[in-house]
């Protein structure tokens, strides 16, 4: 496989193993509008506590131990009170999160449902079942159970760019035994589409 053009220069100086093992990813922090709002949405959500909060020189922040992951908010003195998030500009595309089965999906789609957030509803497609939300902000969240046992291809074919499967099909799964089990509770209607699209997309959510 060939190297990119705009990655050839920097490849071609790395040594294999530049900066030895790390510990993962260490903390996650997001540019919120109301630093206090984002911090109760996210430990009602995954649970944990505030470990550091305060305002500096930049503008008000707080870091909150999670299970797993330590997350930070902060709200910069330029950030604009009607400001939302958009997948599209350079930065963040989404938050992700694994899960083991459809089981533990719909258990994340009722604590959404009881924080009254916005979600798509569970969605099958070759690379798995997905649960994508958005927080108060509107940065966008995915919960997701991986198709096994390769999460790109079924049967041997490329399966990236298949269509979509959304909430019927998987209502039919035992995870999912009355008809609108698995949909969002501002639609409990199917959210069909027929076009190969990203297992973020937006045309899955009700308007």
């Amino acid at each position: 496989m060939s190297t990119p053009p705009h990655c050839a220069t920097i490849v071609g100086v790395l040594p294999e193993n530049p900066t030895g093992e790390h510990l993962g990813v260490g903390h996650i922090t997001l540019t919120v509008v109301d630093v206090d709002r984002s911090v109760a949405f996210y430990t009602a959500l995954f649970g944990g506590a505030v470990r550091h909060a305060g305002e500096d020189a930049i503008g008000p922040f707080a870091v909150v131990d999670g299970p797993g992951v330590r997350l930070g908010f902060r709200r910069h003195r330029t950030t604009r009170a009607d400001d939302r998030f958009a997948p599209d500009r350079v930065g963040l595309d989404h938050l992700a999160v694994h899960v083991a089965d459809v089981t533990r999906l719909l258990a994340w789609r009722d604590r959404l449902d009881r924080l009254g957030a916005r979600h798509s509803g569970i969605v099958e497609d070759a690379w798995g079942h997905h649960l994508n939300a958005e927080d108060p902000d509107g940065i966008a969240l995915e919960f997701h159970s991986p198709s096994t046992p390769d999460q790109s291809t079924v049967d041997g074919v490329d399966n990236r760019n298949a269509p979509v499967r959304s909430s019927p099909d998987v209502r039919q799964s035992e995870a999912c035994p009355t008809e609108n089990a698995c949909a969002p509770p501002s639609a409990r209607t199917p959210l069909a589409t027929t076009e190969p699209v990203p297992p973020t997309h937006r045309s899955w959510w009700p308007t």
